[in-house]
């Protein structure tokens, strides 16, 4: 049973839903799961950078702007996101992000994150 608290993001387009793709997202809500206590700690707010249209050897990502995402996010222990590419997803993994995708309402999945990591 997981007694600590755990960091994590959830990318949204509407502050609401998980509902977008890891690149496109326009923010991601920050929420600190203790126990059976969810709390929502704020938001980071993005670019909202559309995939490059030129080749970057990222699959249209721009190297600079996910690192910088992957950056905002150290914190955080999971993501939750609607889809990710294998890029951003290596590059979360190696910095000890774990990556769920899941789409719904927010409040909803980060209850039953919060029910999962306290089994763990």
């Amino acid at each position: 049973m997981n007694t600590g608290k755990i960091r994590v993001a959830v990318a949204t387009d509407d502050g609401i839903t998980s509902n977008v793709y890891f690149g496109r997202a326009s923010r991601f809500v920050l929420a600190e799961i203790d126990g059976d206590k969810i709390s929502r700690k704020g938001e980071i707010l993005t670019e909202n950078k559309p995939h490059s249209t030129e080749q970057s050897g990222c699959n249209g990502h721009d190297r600079e702007y996910i690192e910088g995402l992957v950056k905002k996010l150290s914190e955080c222990s999971y993501l939750i996101v609607r889809h990710i590419g294998n890029f951003p997803f290596r590059i979360l993994k190696s910095n000890g992000i774990n990556v769920l995708e899941q789409t719904g309402d927010i409040d909803e999945l980060l209850s039953r994150m919060s029910a999962y990591v306290s089994r763990a």
